[in-house]
This record gives C-alpha cells, sequence and structure tokens, in this order.
C-alpha cells in the first residue's frame, strides 16, 4: 500500500474512531441505532412498547438522522475546500533556502514529525541553535543525533520516566554541545511573555538569589554585544543574560501588602523583609527586579491536534508557555493530527490559541506526536520510554546507531508509523473517550 493510500486510510479510521468526540464538540447528540430497520422492527415487535413510546423514539431516529446529514454536508464542503486548496501550488520552501548558520529553533510540545525528518537530513544539517523550556524528547533525538550546536533550556529531563535526557547530558559533559546557556523554568517562560507581546525585556525575581546568573556561557565565547560597526555579533543572541535594578516602585506591589488589618492573599512573597533589607547587586538596600530579554527565535515548530485550513490553531490538554513560543517567532510551523475546515475552529472561538496569520506553514501527520503523548488523541508509549532509557545508558555511537535503524533509514513519517512502530501499537495507544489519555495503559517504570 502506498503511503498516499495509508494516508487516506488513516484519516478515514481516525474519523470512525473520532467520529463520537467530533459530534459531541458540534453539540450533535448520538444515538446508537440498529444497523437495519429489520432490527428495529424486531426489536419493537418484542416488546410491549406503547404507540406514543414508539412515536416518541421514531421522531429521535429522525432527528438523528437529520443531525447525520447536516454532518455529512458540512464534512463533504469541508473536503471540497480543501482539496480546491491543495490544487493551488504554492511555492515550496525547503530547508535549502535558509542558510545554516542562522537557524535558531524553538521546539514545543514535542513535534516530532518534523523532528525525526531533521533526523533523517542529519548529514546535511549543522550548527542547529535549539531552545526550548522543560522537558526534553524532541532535544534528546537531535543531540544523540549530533544535530544540536548551540543549547538554550531549562530542565533537561526526559517526560519524568528518565531524570536526565542522558544524550544532551553526555555531548555537554564532553564537549559535543560546546555552548549550553541554562536559565529557570520560570524565567524562560517570562522571556517568551516579553517576546509575545514585543517587549523589550520581562521583570521578575526568580533568579534571584540562586547561582543561574553567575552563569554567562555565551557571553564568555564572546557573543554578546555589538560589532564596531554597531550590528549584533549573534542576533540570536540578547546583548545580556540579564539585568538586575532597584524597583522604581520600592516593593509596593509585593505582598503581604499594608493594608488596613493586613493582608490575607495566599500570594505571598518568600522572605519579603529580607528582601527589602538587601544591598546584592546593585549596592542599594531595597527590593531589587530581574530583567530578562525576549525570547526571539527564526523559527518556532510545535504540535497541536487541529489546525484550521487558514492556520488557526486549537491546542488542547495542559499548556505551558505554548502560544508564547509560538507567537515570538519569525517562521511558525504547525504539524498537527488533523487539518479541519474553518469553520470547525470559528464555531467556539475562545477554545482557539494561535490567529491564522502567524502560522507560516501546516503539517498533518496523524501520531506524528509519537511516542510521546497528543492529549486526547493518544497517550504516551511508556514501553518506548523505559526501553530507550536504558539503551541510552550505552554508548553514543551505539545510540545514534539505534536512530539511525529506526529514523535515518524509513522515508518518511508514514513509513516509520507503518513499519518501525506497527498500526496496532498506534490504535492500542489511543486515548480513552471522556478522559482524554489511556485509561488502561500498562506505565511500566
Amino acid at each position: 500500500m502506498s503511503n498516499q493510500e495509508w494516508s487516506r486510510a488513516m484519516r478515514a479510521i481516525w474519523l470512525l474512531n473520532t467520529i463520537e468526540v467530533e459530534f459531541n464538540h458540534l453539540g450533535i447528540p448520538l444515538m446508537r441505532v440498529p444497523p437495519t430497520l429489520r432490527d428495529l422492527g424486531d426489536i419493537f415487535a418484542e416488546g410491549t412498547m406503547s404507540d406514543q413510546d414508539r412515536q416518541l423514539i421514531e421522531d429521535e431516529l429522525s432527528r438523528a438522522h437529520a443531525s447525520l446529514a447536516q454532518v455529512v454536508g458540512e464534512l463533504e464542503a469541508g473536503l471540497t475546500e480543501i482539496e480546491s486548496l491543495l490544487q493551488k501550488q504554492p511555492t515550496a520552501l525547503t530547508t535549502e533556502d535558509v542558510e545554516e548558520s542562522t537557524r535558531s529553533v524553538v521546539w514545543t510540545r514535542r513535534p516530532f514529525t518534523i523532528a525525526r525528518e531533521v533526523i533523517r537530513q542529519r548529514d546535511r544539517i549543522q550548527h542547529h541553535f535549539c531552545t526550548m523550556n522543560g522537558g526534553a524528547s524532541v532535544e534528546e533525538a537531535l543531540a544523540a543525533n549530533d544535530l544540536i550546536s548551540r543549547l538554550e533550556t531549562t530542565y533537561i529531563g526526559l517526560e519524568g520516566i528518565q531524570p536526565v535526557a542522558y544524550s544532551i547530558r553526555r555531548r555537554i559533559q564532553d564537549g559535543s554541545i560546546p555552548l549550553f546557556e541554562d536559565y529557570s523554568n520560570y524565567g524562560y517562560a517570562a522571556r517568551t511573555i516579553a517576546g509575545r507581546f514585543g517587549w523589550p525585556f520581562a521583570p521578575m525575581m526568580a533568579e534571584l538569589g540562586s547561582d543561574l546568573p553567575e552563569y554567562d556561557v555565551f557571553g564568555k565565547a564572546g557573543l554578546r554585544g555589538k560589532n564596531a560597526d554597531g550590528s549584533w555579533i549573534d542576533p540570536r543572541i540578547p546583548p545580556k543574560k540579564f539585568a538586575v535594578i532597584d524597583d522604581p516602585f520600592d516593593g509596593w506591589g509585593l505582598r503581604p501588602h499594608a493594608f488596613e488589618g493586613g493582608d490575607t492573599t495566599a500570594n505571598k512573597t518568600n522572605a519579603l523583609d529580607r528582601t527589602r533589607g538587601s544591598d546584592k547587586y546593585t549596592g542599594n538596600k531595597g527590593v531589587k527586579v530581574m530583567l530578562v530579554p525576549p525570547v526571539m527565535p527564526e523559527v518556532t515548530v510545535i504540535r497541536a491536534q487541529r489546525v484550521a485550513i487558514d492556520g488557526t490553531v486549537r491546542m488542547e490538554g495542559i499548556l505551558g508557555p505554548d502560544a508564547e513560543q509560538a507567537m515570538c517567532a519569525k517562521v511558525l510551523i504547525v504539524e498537527c493530527e488533523q487539518i479541519v475546515p474553518s469553520d470547525e475552529l470559528r464555531a467556539i472561538p475562545e477554545l482557539n490559541h494561535l490567529p491564522a496569520h502567524i502560522t507560516t506553514a501546516i503539517v498533518e501527520q496523524p501520531f506524528g506526536g509519537y511516542p510521546s503523548a497528543v492529549p486526547n488523541y493518544y497517550d504516551y508509549d511508556w514501553d518506548w520510554f523505559v526501553s530507550y532509557g536504558r539503551l541510552n545508558r550505552k554508548s553514543k555511537e551505539e545510540v545514534k546507531d539505534w536512530w539511525t535503524k529506526h529514523v535515518v533509514e524509513t522515508t518518511d513519517d508514514w513509513d516509520y508509523l507503518q513499519r518501525i512502530v506497527g498500526m496496532n501499537r498506534l490504535f492500542e495507544l489511543r486515548a480513552t473517550p471522556g478522559y482524554g489519555y489511556r485509561a488502561d495503559l500498562k506505565r511500566p517504570m
């Protein structure tokens, strides 16, 4: 079976398996009806149903059939719209159009389809400047294939199953990733907020008192600041890692506040009295504020559940600073489980996260987030993470050879999902309706 045939088959199967959820999104009640009118007649004949009850059931069936016809019409209209758009041949943007030395990429919500394609092209891609906030599944895969030369990150755990992403750790320790800049999770999130709103910096207090401000790898490498002609030494790297100033409001906004009768808020500042009395960083006593520069990547790659054909993005599940990382990029690439008609996401617009005009490209690939989870679609493959965690303790040559056999030697993601993972395993991971994850999935450690 060709990849196109697999794609059509998977889309049909996926629709059949999610039709109940999709109908509920549209507010259309479903009824479980017998497959034929003969079965329906037999059920009526076997019971002691009154004429009134019979009429009520017939009316409900009529309404259900009308609703189904409406949905089928909407689906057909959406498919017609998609086919029309697909017949237009836009100018293709390939990775050859972007100089390797200028590519800085944020990876968020585990977009494995594109990550695997980058791994397939690992012999050509170099000098990848990778930045991300929390978790490290995609970054671990890229590091295992020697695809990261600069890394700006926070926590490098591997989905909570393996405490540390060992391919990243090894390459930092042996110098294969020579430049590694570290922020706290909150500090990085504050940077993404500044990037989203176009602020020159974001204020916070999270790093104060830690040793994070003492380490400035990019600064020591001479990558911060400007050249003699006024141009940035590296436009991807801010001139300072951070700056500390005296609070111009003298700590007025910190809690507990001097309200009459006291302040009962739960949002209290730790060690407030000691903070007010410290002269660290500026030499002046009083509250200090740390300013961090915005995150401004050239490319953000993100995974979502549904993307409208116009580029509107809806994400489901727990969110971090995902929308912020998407909005602060020059180029946004969204990979998704489904491309849907625009009207489907317009029906409940408050559930959408990213507007159409910021989306540069859409990549549709069902199950493309595997082996990670995509809430309401499928769960983590815990067996994969456990086995990879054991493999990852071996030499980096053995780990890289494993990626070669499992990813590099596949032609594309359909080939990987069909031949390496297997459709049976993928369908075992499908989310249980109403839960968002696979309720009966075994989760070995």
